[in-house]
Protein backbone atom coordinates (compact mmCIF):
# COMPACT_ATOMS: atom_id res chain seq x y z
CA UNK A 1 0.00 0.00 0.00
CA UNK A 2 0.76 3.84 -0.66
CA UNK A 3 0.46 6.68 1.33
CA UNK A 4 -1.54 8.48 -1.61
CA UNK A 5 -3.74 6.61 -3.65
CA UNK A 6 -3.35 6.22 -7.53
CA UNK A 7 -3.71 8.37 -9.37
CA UNK A 8 -3.20 11.25 -7.55
CA UNK A 9 -5.26 13.64 -8.63
CA UNK A 10 -8.62 11.43 -7.23
CA UNK A 11 -6.70 11.59 -3.62
CA UNK A 12 -8.37 13.79 -1.58
CA UNK A 13 -5.06 13.57 1.25
CA UNK A 14 -2.73 14.29 -2.15
CA UNK A 15 -4.74 17.66 -2.72
CA UNK A 16 -4.82 18.87 1.10
CA UNK A 17 -0.95 18.07 1.50
CA UNK A 18 -0.86 20.55 -1.82
CA UNK A 19 -2.62 23.03 -0.55
CA UNK A 20 -1.49 23.65 3.21
CA UNK A 21 1.75 23.66 1.62
CA UNK A 22 0.52 26.31 -0.91
CA UNK A 23 -1.45 28.14 1.20
CA UNK A 24 1.38 28.77 3.81
CA UNK A 25 3.88 30.34 1.80
CA UNK A 26 1.74 32.51 -0.10
CA UNK A 27 0.61 33.76 3.97
CA UNK A 28 4.31 33.99 5.04
CA UNK A 29 5.41 34.94 1.57
CA UNK A 30 3.06 37.77 0.72
CA UNK A 31 2.72 39.09 4.79
CA UNK A 32 4.62 42.47 5.52
CA UNK A 33 6.59 42.32 8.56
CA UNK A 34 7.83 45.50 9.99
CA UNK A 35 10.53 43.88 12.70
CA UNK A 36 13.44 42.78 11.65
CA UNK A 37 12.75 38.54 10.85
CA UNK A 38 15.54 36.22 12.88
CA UNK A 39 15.78 34.51 9.07
CA UNK A 40 14.93 35.22 5.55
CA UNK A 41 11.77 35.23 4.54
CA UNK A 42 12.12 32.60 1.71
CA UNK A 43 13.46 29.79 4.67
CA UNK A 44 10.70 30.96 6.54
CA UNK A 45 8.16 30.22 4.50
CA UNK A 46 9.49 27.01 3.17
CA UNK A 47 9.87 25.54 6.93
CA UNK A 48 6.28 26.30 7.55
CA UNK A 49 5.33 24.76 4.39
CA UNK A 50 6.76 21.76 5.07
CA UNK A 51 5.45 21.74 8.54
CA UNK A 52 1.74 22.16 7.74
CA UNK A 53 2.16 20.03 4.63
CA UNK A 54 3.45 16.97 7.05
CA UNK A 55 1.10 17.99 10.26
CA UNK A 56 -2.27 18.47 8.01
CA UNK A 57 -1.39 16.78 4.85
CA UNK A 58 0.75 13.94 4.45
CA UNK A 59 0.17 13.03 8.54
CA UNK A 60 -3.85 12.21 8.01
CA UNK A 61 -2.95 10.31 5.31
CA UNK A 62 -0.18 7.91 6.78
CA UNK A 63 -2.76 7.33 9.64
CA UNK A 64 -4.61 6.41 6.81
CA UNK A 65 -3.00 3.70 5.30
CA UNK A 66 -2.52 2.55 9.12
CA UNK A 67 -6.22 2.62 9.42
CA UNK A 68 -6.36 0.19 5.78
CA UNK A 69 -3.26 -1.57 6.69
CA UNK A 70 -5.21 -3.26 10.12
CA UNK A 71 -8.44 -3.26 8.47
CA UNK A 72 -7.04 -6.00 5.52
CA UNK A 73 -4.18 -7.35 6.92
CA UNK A 74 -5.29 -8.21 11.09
CA UNK A 75 -3.04 -10.02 13.12
CA UNK A 76 -3.91 -13.20 13.97
CA UNK A 77 -2.30 -15.12 17.30
CA UNK A 78 -1.52 -18.44 16.39
CA UNK A 79 -3.59 -21.22 17.58
CA UNK A 80 -2.01 -23.65 20.20
CA UNK A 81 -3.22 -26.69 21.07
CA UNK A 82 -3.43 -28.13 23.53
CA UNK A 83 -5.03 -25.07 25.16
CA UNK A 84 -3.45 -23.26 28.24
CA UNK A 85 -4.92 -24.83 31.60
CA UNK A 86 -5.84 -27.78 29.74
CA UNK A 87 -4.20 -31.08 30.35
CA UNK A 88 -2.83 -32.67 27.23
CA UNK A 89 -3.66 -36.70 28.37
CA UNK A 90 -6.62 -35.60 27.87
CA UNK A 91 -6.96 -33.24 24.68
CA UNK A 92 -9.56 -34.96 22.04
CA UNK A 93 -7.49 -37.65 20.09
CA UNK A 94 -4.50 -38.18 22.43
CA UNK A 95 -3.46 -42.09 23.56
CA UNK A 96 -1.32 -42.74 25.94
CA UNK A 97 2.37 -43.49 24.30
CA UNK A 98 1.84 -48.26 24.74
CA UNK A 99 -1.48 -47.41 22.76
CA UNK A 100 0.05 -45.49 19.93
CA UNK A 101 2.76 -48.01 19.42
CA UNK A 102 0.08 -50.83 19.77
CA UNK A 103 -1.98 -49.25 16.77
CA UNK A 104 1.40 -48.33 15.27
CA UNK A 105 1.74 -51.97 15.44
CA UNK A 106 -1.13 -53.27 14.06
CA UNK A 107 -1.23 -50.65 11.36
CA UNK A 108 2.02 -51.83 9.55
CA UNK A 109 1.48 -54.30 7.34
CA UNK A 110 4.02 -57.32 7.08
CA UNK A 111 5.30 -56.75 4.22
CA UNK A 112 7.22 -54.29 4.25
CA UNK A 113 8.66 -54.53 0.78
CA UNK A 114 5.07 -54.02 -0.98
CA UNK A 115 4.82 -51.06 1.51
CA UNK A 116 7.79 -49.01 0.38
CA UNK A 117 6.26 -48.61 -2.87
CA UNK A 118 3.14 -48.03 -2.47
CA UNK A 119 4.22 -44.72 0.33
CA UNK A 120 6.18 -43.70 -1.89
CA UNK A 121 3.35 -43.58 -4.83
CA UNK A 122 1.09 -42.14 -2.12
CA UNK A 123 3.49 -39.25 -1.19
CA UNK A 124 4.48 -38.27 -4.86
CA UNK A 125 0.63 -38.07 -5.69
CA UNK A 126 0.34 -35.70 -2.73
CA UNK A 127 3.36 -33.60 -3.96
CA UNK A 128 1.87 -33.15 -7.59
CA UNK A 129 -1.82 -31.76 -6.16
CA UNK A 130 0.26 -29.80 -3.64
CA UNK A 131 2.20 -27.62 -6.88
CA UNK A 132 -1.02 -27.37 -8.65
CA UNK A 133 -3.79 -26.21 -6.19
CA UNK A 134 -4.05 -23.18 -5.99
CA UNK A 135 -3.37 -21.41 -2.42
CA UNK A 136 -6.18 -18.48 -1.94
CA UNK A 137 -4.57 -14.98 -1.11
CA UNK A 138 -6.52 -14.38 1.96
CA UNK A 139 -10.17 -15.23 3.01
CA UNK A 140 -13.12 -15.60 0.30
CA UNK A 141 -15.81 -12.94 1.08
CA UNK A 142 -19.58 -14.70 0.51
CA UNK A 143 -20.64 -12.15 -1.97
CA UNK A 144 -18.30 -10.24 -4.80
CA UNK A 145 -19.18 -6.69 -3.80
CA UNK A 146 -18.93 -3.86 -6.76
CA UNK A 147 -15.85 -2.29 -6.74
CA UNK A 148 -14.58 1.37 -8.30
CA UNK A 149 -13.09 1.07 -11.34
CA UNK A 150 -13.26 4.35 -11.95
CA UNK A 151 -10.61 4.92 -9.87
CA UNK A 152 -8.37 3.14 -12.69
CA UNK A 153 -7.36 4.42 -15.59
CA UNK A 154 -6.58 2.13 -18.71
CA UNK A 155 -2.97 1.82 -17.82
CA UNK A 156 -3.85 1.15 -14.21
CA UNK A 157 -6.65 -1.75 -15.51
CA UNK A 158 -3.58 -3.67 -17.21
CA UNK A 159 -1.36 -3.60 -14.52
CA UNK A 160 -4.35 -4.74 -11.96
CA UNK A 161 -4.59 -7.80 -14.51
CA UNK A 162 -1.10 -8.12 -14.76
CA UNK A 163 -1.03 -8.84 -11.04
CA UNK A 164 -4.07 -10.80 -11.10
CA UNK A 165 -3.02 -13.48 -13.59
CA UNK A 166 0.32 -13.52 -12.04
CA UNK A 167 -1.58 -14.99 -8.77
CA UNK A 168 -2.06 -18.27 -10.31
CA UNK A 169 -0.08 -21.34 -10.14
CA UNK A 170 -0.80 -22.56 -13.39
CA UNK A 171 0.19 -19.47 -15.18
CA UNK A 172 3.51 -19.15 -16.17
CA UNK A 173 5.87 -16.29 -17.85
CA UNK A 174 3.36 -13.69 -17.63
CA UNK A 175 4.28 -11.25 -19.81
CA UNK A 176 3.18 -7.43 -20.50
CA UNK A 177 3.59 -6.93 -23.85
CA UNK A 178 3.40 -3.37 -25.12
CA UNK A 179 2.32 0.13 -23.91
CA UNK A 180 -1.22 0.65 -22.95
CA UNK A 181 -3.20 2.12 -26.66
CA UNK A 182 -0.04 0.62 -28.26
CA UNK A 183 -0.80 -1.05 -31.90
CA UNK A 184 -0.88 -4.06 -30.40
CA UNK A 185 -3.93 -5.12 -32.59
CA UNK A 186 -5.61 -6.42 -29.31
CA UNK A 187 -2.47 -7.79 -27.68
CA UNK A 188 -2.06 -6.75 -24.16
CA UNK A 189 -0.56 -9.56 -22.25
CA UNK A 190 0.67 -13.43 -23.07
CA UNK A 191 1.32 -15.89 -20.64
CA UNK A 192 1.37 -19.85 -21.07
CA UNK A 193 -1.29 -21.97 -18.94
CA UNK A 194 -0.08 -25.14 -17.42
CA UNK A 195 -2.62 -27.45 -16.88
CA UNK A 196 -2.30 -30.83 -15.25
CA UNK A 197 -3.90 -34.24 -17.08
CA UNK A 198 -5.16 -37.28 -14.96
CA UNK A 199 -1.91 -39.41 -16.02
CA UNK A 200 0.22 -37.41 -13.65
CA UNK A 201 1.56 -35.09 -16.96
CA UNK A 202 0.84 -31.96 -18.01
CA UNK A 203 -0.21 -29.65 -20.84
CA UNK A 204 0.82 -26.25 -21.77
CA UNK A 205 -1.37 -23.86 -24.07
CA UNK A 206 -0.96 -20.36 -24.95
CA UNK A 207 -2.98 -17.49 -23.84
CA UNK A 208 -3.31 -13.94 -25.01
CA UNK A 209 -5.12 -11.58 -22.92
CA UNK A 210 -7.07 -8.26 -23.74
CA UNK A 211 -8.02 -5.47 -21.81
CA UNK A 212 -10.48 -3.06 -21.94
CA UNK A 213 -10.73 -0.32 -19.33
CA UNK A 214 -14.57 0.43 -20.72
CA UNK A 215 -17.14 1.26 -18.23
CA UNK A 216 -19.53 3.93 -20.09
CA UNK A 217 -20.21 1.31 -22.84
CA UNK A 218 -20.17 -2.76 -23.75
CA UNK A 219 -18.42 -4.72 -25.33
CA UNK A 220 -19.52 -5.94 -29.09
CA UNK A 221 -19.87 -8.63 -31.33
CA UNK A 222 -17.36 -5.89 -33.99
CA UNK A 223 -14.30 -5.93 -31.06
CA UNK A 224 -14.46 -9.55 -30.15
CA UNK A 225 -14.46 -11.11 -33.92
CA UNK A 226 -11.26 -8.28 -35.08
CA UNK A 227 -9.96 -9.44 -32.06
CA UNK A 228 -9.88 -13.29 -32.72
CA UNK A 229 -9.21 -12.65 -36.18
CA UNK A 230 -5.89 -10.81 -35.06
CA UNK A 231 -4.50 -13.97 -33.30
CA UNK A 232 -3.16 -15.56 -36.88
CA UNK A 233 -0.96 -12.61 -36.61
CA UNK A 234 0.23 -13.83 -33.44
CA UNK A 235 1.59 -17.10 -34.09
CA UNK A 236 3.31 -19.38 -33.46
CA UNK A 237 2.85 -20.78 -30.88
CA UNK A 238 -0.45 -21.69 -31.83
CA UNK A 239 -2.86 -19.17 -29.47
CA UNK A 240 -5.08 -21.89 -27.90
CA UNK A 241 -7.24 -19.21 -25.55
CA UNK A 242 -8.14 -15.51 -25.84
CA UNK A 243 -9.35 -14.12 -22.65
CA UNK A 244 -10.74 -10.53 -22.71
CA UNK A 245 -11.16 -8.66 -20.15
CA UNK A 246 -13.36 -5.48 -19.22
CA UNK A 247 -14.52 -3.39 -16.53
CA UNK A 248 -17.73 -3.45 -18.22
CA UNK A 249 -20.06 -5.89 -19.65
CA UNK A 250 -20.76 -7.75 -23.37
CA UNK A 251 -23.56 -7.05 -25.27
CA UNK A 252 -25.77 -9.74 -25.81
CA UNK A 253 -24.49 -10.31 -29.34
CA UNK A 254 -21.12 -10.95 -28.43
CA UNK A 255 -21.74 -13.40 -25.97
CA UNK A 256 -23.85 -15.10 -28.70
CA UNK A 257 -20.76 -14.93 -30.94
CA UNK A 258 -18.57 -16.26 -28.72
CA UNK A 259 -20.48 -19.49 -27.41
CA UNK A 260 -21.23 -19.79 -31.10
CA UNK A 261 -17.34 -19.64 -31.97
CA UNK A 262 -16.51 -22.07 -29.10
CA UNK A 263 -18.74 -24.46 -29.70
CA UNK A 264 -16.97 -25.10 -33.22
CA UNK A 265 -13.76 -25.86 -31.60
CA UNK A 266 -11.67 -23.42 -33.90
CA UNK A 267 -8.90 -21.94 -31.71
CA UNK A 268 -8.73 -19.87 -29.99
CA UNK A 269 -11.10 -20.81 -27.30
CA UNK A 270 -12.68 -17.11 -26.70
CA UNK A 271 -13.09 -16.43 -22.39
CA UNK A 272 -15.12 -13.25 -21.75
CA UNK A 273 -14.08 -11.90 -18.37
CA UNK A 274 -17.10 -9.05 -17.31
CA UNK A 275 -16.82 -7.27 -14.16
CA UNK A 276 -18.69 -9.82 -12.21
CA UNK A 277 -16.01 -12.24 -13.24
CA UNK A 278 -13.20 -9.50 -11.87
CA UNK A 279 -15.11 -8.95 -8.75
CA UNK A 280 -15.37 -12.59 -8.18
CA UNK A 281 -11.60 -12.94 -8.58
CA UNK A 282 -10.36 -10.46 -7.03
CA UNK A 283 -12.88 -11.10 -3.59
CA UNK A 284 -10.42 -13.99 -2.80
CA UNK A 285 -7.68 -11.70 -3.06
CA UNK A 286 -8.15 -8.39 -0.68
CA UNK A 287 -3.87 -7.31 -0.89
CA UNK A 288 -4.84 -6.47 -4.77
CA UNK A 289 -8.00 -4.36 -3.94
CA UNK A 290 -6.10 -2.55 -1.50
CA UNK A 291 -3.10 -1.78 -3.27
CA UNK A 292 -5.23 -0.29 -6.43
CA UNK A 293 -7.81 1.62 -4.17
CA UNK A 294 -10.86 -0.10 -5.19
CA UNK A 295 -12.62 0.20 -2.07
Amino acid sequence: MRIYDQPLHRDWAFWTTVGFACVTALAIGTSNQSTAAPMPRWLDALLASITFAVLFGAGPAFLRLLIRRRRHFPEREPASWPPKGADATTAPGHQSQPEAQTSLARSQPSDAANFAPTRVRVASASLRRRRITPEPEGRMESVATPLAWSRLDADGFERLLFDLLRSFPEHHNVQWLSHTRAADRGRDLSMDRVIPLSTGRTRTERVIVQAKHWSAKSVGLPDIAATVAATKVWEPPVVRTLIIATSGRFSADAIAWAERHNETGTAPFVELWPESHLETLLARRPRLIALYGLR
